[in-house]
């Protein structure tokens, strides 16, 4: 299927061009096999990624559409993309990029891949709102919904997880008073070549 092209008139500046991009964006659906991977693989997509996106495409459908270039070239979205594969979709909601070279939709698809391994987990509001689902009476496996192992979730939950008990193998035997030790400080013992 051919796109039309949105004639724009010239832009001036990068933030002018952003702000044209950003208005004229339109969700579109598209056939999976219109749309191809980059040259360059940046980012080892995983089984438990496919699996929690593929979970979230059959309970929510696809709430956030994925970003392409103007010819087809994916830039942002692999994770849904390979989900809806695994659930033999035919289509899937995209925005396309156009007005941008081959180098910035590469430098677009970089950032975006990076800007989440910029951010930490609000550990409180983390544990607040596991807690939370936890409580509820839930119809789904929150676990595969939401990406976190159970044993992720049972560590998020309670962070102390048994660690303010020693571990008694890192606890020395005391010996008992009525014995003498065997061994004394500077001792050497020989056990065939060894000392």
């Amino acid at each position: 299927m051919k796109r039309e092209k949105i004639k724009r008139p010239p832009i001036q500046s990068d933030a002018q061009r952003a702000f044209a991009l950003a208005n004229d964006c339109v969700i579109e659906k598209r056939s999976i096999d219109e749309i191809s991977f980059a040259r360059n693989n940046i980012r080892n997509i995983g089984q438990p990624a496919i699996a929690t996106a593929s979970s979230i495409l059959s309970r929510h459908g696809q709430v956030l559409p994925i970003l392409v270039s103007g010819d087809g070239t994916l830039i942002h979205g692999h994770e849904i993309l390979l989900a809806a594969r695994n659930l033999h979709w035919t289509h899937v909601n995209v925005v396309y990029v156009d007005g941008l070279s081959d180098t910035h939709c590469r430098i677009l698809a970089l950032a975006l891949a990076r800007i989440p391994q910029l951010s930490t987990w609000d550990d409180a509001g983390l544990r607040a709102e596991l807690t939370e689902l936890s409580a509820l009476d839930l119809d789904i496996d929150l676990p595969d919904s939401i990406g976190f192992s159970e044993g992720e979730i049972d560590v998020i939950l309670d962070p102390s997880n048994g660690k303010d008990q020693p571990d008694p193998l890192d606890v020395a035997p005391q010996q008992p008073a009525d014995q003498h030790s065997v061994t004394c400080g500077g001792d050497t013992w020989i056990l065939g070549p060894h000392r």
